[in-house]
């Protein structure tokens, strides 16, 4: 019998012995020999046929259509760590590292401030906490997105598969927290978000509280624990720094005062000036576009922008255009009024249609 035979032989015979897989592809633990089944006479057929088909195709043709063995220096490609097979954009992007054995391991770069730092403009989708329609919102290739834990529902459960998620799509998690609080800024980091906002800031101290929180030192203050983003960087707590997000909300009326010192804080990486809070900071409840509303956002985006920083703020098609020659860097938005925009125009083409 050849080498090859031989091989078919001793895959089938694994299979008899009750070998199951955790999913395609994927080697799970055989089971007990106590607990073995015969097999049904027709199988026995079957495994012959599949020896000779493996036999004649070099071995290698029933260990792939199985998910059974595969060949010696076989890998699937991978993302960054292999935890699982890369799709999307990212499976192509250039800067995907490698994830052959030996190669060294990089952190994963945030798109977010890759695009800050080239001076390009920043897109952020919200409107989502469920990691499947992530998957689906990756092929608009934005560069963020915005998991929502503040109001929404996402907690430290959940952002392990939602930042994932976003991952694999190369694009950044961006998790709005509940507080300005020093241990609920680090843990959301250390569940694998890699971009942190933190809310209601209003003044220096309380900018100040944010970086100690969101960066390793000397920067911070954040608890030495390596994070998701982290596993097996071997340079993780030098370079973490760069690849984190912090984004600081300016949503009060007295944040607009206090803006000239915050702004002198360093390591946060956008000012985001929140329009609806701060509307009703200013008495003008759920009035977004009251003038005067509108003019105190207008001159706490000019003053950031002044101030050498970034700003970002909550836009829509109408105003993104505008915003963005005022210097905004951080465009932010629901697919919401997407959704509602197509849905409407299909029912009244489909209304039209039944007219004749």
């Amino acid at each position: 019998m050849g080498r090859t035979a031989r091989r078919a032989d001793a895959l089938l015979r694994r299979r008899r012995g009750g070998a199951r897989l955790l999913g395609p592809g994927r080697g799970g633990p055989r089971s007990s020999r106590h607990h073995h089944v015969a097999r049904p006479a027709g199988n026995a057929r079957r495994d012959h046929r599949d020896r000779d088909a493996l036999a004649r195709r070099g071995g290698d043709h029933l260990a792939r259509r199985r998910g059974a063995a595969r060949p010696r220096g076989h890998r699937p490609r991978c993302d960054r760590r292999g935890d699982r097979t890369l799709r999307g954009p990212a499976a192509t992007r250039p800067d995907s590292p490698s994830t052959s054995e030996g190669d060294h391991v990089n952190i994963r770069p945030n798109r977010v401030k890759q695009k800050l730092a080239a001076g390009k403009i920043a897109t952020i989708l919200a409107g989502t906490n469920d990691p499947d329609l992530i998957d689906q919102l990756g092929l608009l290739d934005v560069d963020g997105i915005w998991l929502e834990g503040e109001h929404g529902g996402v907690d430290y459960a959940d952002l392990g598969n939602l930042t994932r998620a976003c991952d694999l799509w190369g694009m950044t998690s961006v998790v709005r927290v509940m507080d300005n609080d020093y241990a609920t800024i680090y843990r959301t980091l250390d569940r694998g978000a890699q971009g942190i906002v933190v809310p209601h800031v209003n003044n220096r101290a309380e900018a100040e509280a944010a970086v100690e929180a969101a960066k390793f030192a000397p920067l911070g203050k954040r608890g030495m624990f390596t994070s998701r983003q982290g596993f097996g960087v071997g340079d993780y707590f030098k370079t973490a720094n760069d690849q984190s997000l912090l984004i600081v909300l300016i949503e009060d009326i007295v944040a607009v005062r206090n803006l000239a010192e915050i702004v002198k804080v360093d390591a946060i990486d956008v000012f985001f000036v929140a329009p609806n809070d701060l509307a009703t900071s200013m008495g003008h409840i759920g009035n977004m576009g009251q003038p005067e509303v509108q003019q105190t956002v207008d001159g706490a985006l000019k003053k950031i922008v002044e101030a050498g920083r970034a700003a970002g703020t909550l836009v829509n098609t109408a105003n993104v255009e505008r915003y963005t020659k005022m210097g905004v860097r951080v465009a932010m938005t629901s697919f919401f009024p997407f959704i509602q925009a197509g849905t409407k125009e299909f029912m009244e083409r489909a209304a039209a249609g039944a007219r004749g």
